[in-house]
């Protein structure tokens, strides 16, 4: 106990090289006041590590490895160094082993509830993001949801690679599914059979009280179970139609995403990408107006984009006459490969009032049928060129650029190109040649006039 304001508790003991232990403070989750911070020591008095919030709660975890063989010291003191006869606390340690830690990111700031609870329309999927932290082991991972309503079941959305900590869970009742609602827990196993039997389970800090100064936490509860229920039939639902084509590094994609409505509802609806695959992003919300049932959700990937096929899902939000529906879109597969064709582009050069060229050289990465479509972008105000065509054996494209009489002079750079290849019926774009220059130089002086 910190029996007084200023108090501090020391806990000594022995180690040998290289063991490892977990030291967890036990506080805010047995009704105490006190907002642990833990120390440790050496026998020196040199810091080997400290600990103030953990695992999404007010109480403190050390993961310590012993440097050497010997004593040291655990330190326990509150944040803000209170103390009185109710601020208790527990000390526990054990061995480091593996384990998973399972919880959902916050949706919104200073509100820990908000979208964590999956409310399932009849006939209809909800979904939400879960983070994995992997602790002293690594590999692929799965979910399991062991229990749930009647009509309710985990939709498999693959596994979560062994080098993601956040992935989407989907959850689909059917359309005759009763009415109904409970706890539920969400497990996490281990599939690598070669690496350790390892399962975690939920664990949350759900925030009750705030308030001044700064939105200041002043009680919090922590839950194991999430609350799963099945709801009326939503008047929409949305889904995305799967693409024909990949989406390749430094690329774009065009997501086809529809609704349906029921007769008489003709409502705004929001959708929103729930989760991203590593490296590809996306805007944070796109609207359906009034009546509509069609747009277009444009994903970008980086250079970097991960490679492989990923299920996405959508959540899609609207204001009906029984106040806010959130309902999910189904899983639907994308690809993320390598593109067809990288490009190099050389300095371009054009005088006011003239024509010149930019010139690109090709590498050609991948066949593709027929041919492809490049156009340049980021050239200066009154200046032109055309949209070309390239196909799979070409090495070399020339850009023609006819300059304006008062076309800015000088070097204009961040020159790109879309490279479009068509498969399937679809448009596979690219960005490439990032970083052209093209410099525009005066206009050429007239001849002087021969002499008389």
């Amino acid at each position: 106990m910190l029996g007084e304001a200023g108090d501090t508790d020391h806990f000594k003991f022995t180690a040998k090289k290289g063991e490892r232990y977990r030291f967890r403070a036990h506080a805010n989750k047995i009704g105490s006041p006190v907002d642990t911070v833990l120390y440790i020591y050496d026998a020196a008095g040199k810091s080997i590590g400290n600990s103030d919030d953990a695992d999404g709660s007010s109480d403190s975890r050390i993961d310590f490895t012993a440097p050497a063989d010997g004593d040291y010291v655990v330190r326990v003191k509150d944040m803000l160094d209170r103390g009185g006869k109710d601020y208790f606390y527990r000390i526990e340690s054990e061995p480091y082993t593996p384990g998973i830690l399972v919880t959902m990111p916050d949706m919104i700031r200073n509100d820990t509830q908000y979208l964590k609870q999956f409310n399932i329309p009849k006939g209809g999927y909800y979904a939400m993001t879960v983070n994995v932290s992997r602790q002293n082991f690594g590999g692929d991972l799965a979910f399991e949801m062991p229990k749930l309503p009647a009509g309710v079941e985990l939709v498999n959305g693959g596994p979560i690679p062994k080098n993601l900590s956040t992935f989407p869970v989907l959850l689909k009742a059917s359309a005759d599914a009763p009415v109904a609602g409970g706890m539920y827990s969400l497990n996490v196993k281990n599939l690598d059979p070669a690496g350790p039997a390892v399962t975690g389970s939920f664990q949350q800090q759900l925030d009750f009280v705030r308030g001044e100064p700064n939105g200041t936490l002043y009680y919090s509860t922590n839950v194991s179970m999430l609350p799963v229920s099945v709801a009326d039939a939503a008047p929409f639902s949305v889904s995305i139609e799967t693409p024909k084509v990949p989406i390749v590094r430094d690329g774009t994609l065009k997501l086809k995403v529809h609704a349906t409505r029921q007769a008489g509802f003709e409502k705004k609806i929001i959708v929103r990408m729930l989760w991203n695959p590593p490296g590809i992003s996306a805007p944070a919300t796109m609207t359906f107006n009034e009546k509509d049932t069609d747009l277009e959700y444009e994903l970008n990937a980086n250079a970097n984009a991960e490679l492989g096929k990923w299920n996405v899902t959508m959540l899609a939000e609207s204001e009906t006459d029984k106040g806010k529906v959130v309902t999910a879109t189904p899983f639907t597969q994308i690809s993320v490969e390598e593109p067809f064709v990288s490009m190099k582009m050389s300095m371009g050069n054009v005088s006011q009032g003239q024509k010149g060229e930019l010139v690109a050289s090709l590498e050609q990465l991948r066949d593709f049928e027929g041919q492809a479509d490049v156009q340049l972008f980021g050239l200066p105000a009154k200046s032109e060129t055309q949209v070309m065509k390239i196909t799979k054996d070409q090495t070399e494209l020339r850009f023609p650029i006819t300059a304006a009489d008062d076309t800015p002079v000088g070097q204009h750079k961040n020159l790109f190109c879309t490279l479009v290849v068509t498969q399937n019926g679809q448009q596979i774009t690219h960005r490439v040649g990032m970083g052209g220059v093209i410099r525009v130089d005066p206009k050429p002086k007239a001849p002087a006039a021969p002499a008389a």
